[in-house]
């Protein structure tokens, strides 16, 4: 046997079989983990079990300064406009491709050119197409597709990257029917892309290189230590340790330094004696070597983990389809800018398609080219790569623009009520720009929504309860906010979720406050019961044991009547307790009185001695309290034309005091600076200085 081999067999493990802490006791083992941030308590199974405290390991959140605050809401408001101004820039762009379908007369005669030898898709009506004939009328243009490019392009080279949408688009709106260009949008997002970067949580006088991996395959090994499991499992356990970490055969382990700036190893441990390897009398068993080799032959080696090597991690994988395109694209050196047109005009014409209006059904559907399918919105969906979070149709005949605007996403995506409509930025700042597009039409608009809530009602309920929150048609108790309510009490239950009832979100009302009523130029009738009762918001100047027990009671609108504020009688102006007219609304004016929004107006009726009341047209909120927006004042209407001419003529008083105070002014410097010429000369006469 060579003495390489026998130097193998001299050397044992320790029982109970820790290579790495072979002589610590249980005392010892409890102080090891405890040192880890664990906390332990004996179990009754042969080893020691510890769990880990989540809180205690957690660090402690740093408190931004007021300038990070200040910047991270810059940040995020600008985030939101760019989001916002790329929507409607889109929306723009959508406006200039429906609006190129309709102004090219030469593009129309060439469509209507080539689909007059068809007589069996041509109809003289336009309300006698259905689905049947538009279908067919799809296949026959998804034939010829290439053909109608490439005559389009030869006549004219403006229309060469006209995508196979907007040329059928063209052609169902020659042939007299009712056509929309459905785009799917997608805008920059507005929310900030994660610069999170992943943080080496070490130990004290631990090196900069040694992250918290090393931390964890360390208290892998401690953890079996402490399970109390065989020799053979540690030895497995601890070459794959040394097997993550990497080893070097040209490391030397130093026996002080390296075991106090380990990580494994700190301040609390260093009353516990470090591992070692004691030489073994039976020549019988296997060496160990094979996990733990020392370098030198001396019998009382220290044992140390080596150093970590960087790991190298590998890209990840992206998994998409290449295309006939892509994979030419790719394969080739020079790439061919025709290819590259093709291949964004296929895009345009998967991320957008066709919306027809059936006559005989009173319905739009969907004309699909990809999929070429009439009527079947799921395939539009199932072939678009992108999230449909704005899908807008653009027809012609608005009044604005020439074009009519309209949002059917939820016609299309189906997952509108749970993702989509929750994650939509502002929603009233989008309506209200979509506003201008509407259609002109009411009871259009009225029926296109009613079939999109029908196909909204016919989708199942969901089965996450996390899906109801928010959700635009259903509701559940235990979503609804501190101001929110059900009502009637006996409404009708549509379902069950886990065993919880399940409610149509039109039976869901906000409650106010008798105030916020007010404000909203509705009053609670008198002997109305308040149907909920919420905790106060807390006030300043109040103990806390009061604000804790502090409610208020709240009123649906079922309970409140319009506010019919009282009439001005001989000239006296009805005021509430604190002297003012609450002016909120327009129809909250007292009758027989007048609203004067002039400012200085209060002094002219206080001289002249008429009464008159503050007028409140809102509240402020700054510095911690409400404050009143005091505009004008409210007078008896047989008064204003008084006080007007009394306002006028303090006007007159008031310009002409700021004139002679200007003119004094003027005449002050002028007097000033001609002093100092004088003076100047003078002193130029006297000395004969140039």
């Amino acid at each position: 046997m060579s003495s390489g081999s026998e130097a193998e067999d001299d050397w044992e493990d320790v029982e109970p079989g820790d290579p790495l802490h072979g002589d610590l006791t249980e005392e010892q083992l409890l102080l090891l983990a405890k040192s880890h941030g664990s906390c332990g308590q004996p179990s009754t199974s042969s080893g020691i079990e510890f769990t880990l405290d989540k809180n205690a390991l957690k660090k402690k959140r740093k408190e931004k300064s007021e300038f990070e605050r200040a910047f991270e809401a810059f940040q995020k408001e600008l985030l939101h406009n760019v989001h916002k101004t790329h929507l409607l820039c889109l929306v723009s762009r959508g406006i200039h491709q429906t609006k190129l379908c309709d102004h090219s007369p030469s593009l129309q005669a060439i469509l209507l050119s080539l689909i007059a030898n068809q007589r069996s898709l041509y109809r003289d009506d336009p309300s006698r197409y259905d689905r049947d004939l538009l279908l067919k009328l799809l296949k026959w243009f998804v034939a010829q597709k290439k053909d109608f490019q490439k005559i389009v392009s030869d006549f004219d080279t403006r229309f060469r990257d006209l995508s196979v949408t907007l040329l059928l688009v063209a052609l169902l709106r020659v042939l007299g029917l009712e056509t929309r260009l459905v785009m799917v949008l997608n805008p920059l997002s507005y929310k900030p892309m994660s610069t999170s970067k992943k943080k080496n949580y070490t130990l004290k006088k631990s090196s900069p290189n040694e992250t918290v991996k090393e931390e964890n395959v360390a208290m892998n090994t401690v953890s079996a230590v402490l399970k109390g499991s065989s020799s053979k499992r540690i030895k497995n356990t601890t070459k794959k340790c040394t097997k993550k970490l990497g080893t070097s055969s040209s490391d030397k382990r130093s026996s002080t330094t390296e075991t106090d700036t380990s990580p494994y190893f700190n301040k609390s441990m260093k009353h516990c004696s470090p591992p070692r390897l004691r030489k073994r009398t039976h020549s019988n068993l296997k060496s160990s070597s094979e996990s733990f080799h020392s370098e030198s032959e001396n019998e009382d080696k220290e044992f140390t983990f080596p150093k970590p090597k960087k790991m190298k991690i590998a890209p990840k994988k992206v998994s998409r389809k290449i295309t006939q395109v892509d994979s030419e694209v790719l394969s080739s050196k020079v790439v061919d800018y025709s290819r590259t047109i093709e291949a964004e005009a296929d895009n345009d014409d998967v991320m957008s398609w066709v919306e027809v209006y059936v006559c005989g059904e009173e319905k739009w559907v969907s004309a699909h080219i990809p999929s070429c399918s009439v009527g079947q919105p799921h395939l539009c969906e199932r072939d678009c790569p992108l999230p449909l979070n704005y899908v807008l149709a653009f027809q012609s005949g608005g009044n604005l623009e020439g074009v009519c605007v309209r949002d059917v996403t939820p016609r299309y995506a189906s997952d509108w009520c749970t993702r989509v409509y929750k994650q939509r930025l502002d929603r009233d700042w989008w309506a209200e720009s979509l506003r201008p597009f509407e259609l002109s039409e009411i009871e259009a608009r009225k029926r296109e929504d009613e079939d999109i809530i029908a196909s909204l009602h016919s989708q199942p309920l969901p089965s996450s309860v996390s899906d109801y929150k928010n959700h635009p048609l259903y509701a559940l108790k235990r979503h609804l906010l501190k101001f929110e309510a059900i009502y009637p009490e006996s409404s009708e239950v549509l379902g069950f979720c886990r065993g919880e009832a399940v409610f149509a979100r039109k039976s869901v009302y906000t409650l106010h406050t008798r105030e916020t009523w007010l404000k909203e130029g509705r009053l609670v009738r008198v002997g109305e019961v308040a149907y909920k009762s919420v905790k106060a918001r807390p006030k300043k100047g109040q103990p806390v044991p009061e604000n804790q027990l502090a409610t208020v009671d709240v009123f649906g609108s079922w309970q409140t009547e319009k506010y019919i504020p009282q009439p001005i009688v001989d000239g006296k102006v009805p005021r509430n307790e604190y002297g003012n007219v609450e002016l909120f609304l327009p129809s909250m004016l007292p009758p027989g009185g007048v609203h004067i929004k002039i400012q200085g107006v209060q002094k002219v009726a206080r001289k002249l001695g008429i009464d008159f009341a503050p007028a409140i047209m809102g509240w402020d909120f700054h510095g911690g309290f409400c404050h009143p927006i005091i505009e004008g004042i409210v007078v008896a209407m047989e008064n204003e034309g008084v006080i007007l001419e009394g306002w006028e003529q303090e006007e007159q008083i008031r310009m002409e005091k700021a004139n002679k105070k200007r003119e004094k002014r003027v005449v002050g410097s002028w007097r000033r600076v001609t002093k100092a010429l004088l003076i100047k000369e003078r002193l130029r006469a006297k000395y004969d200085y140039s």
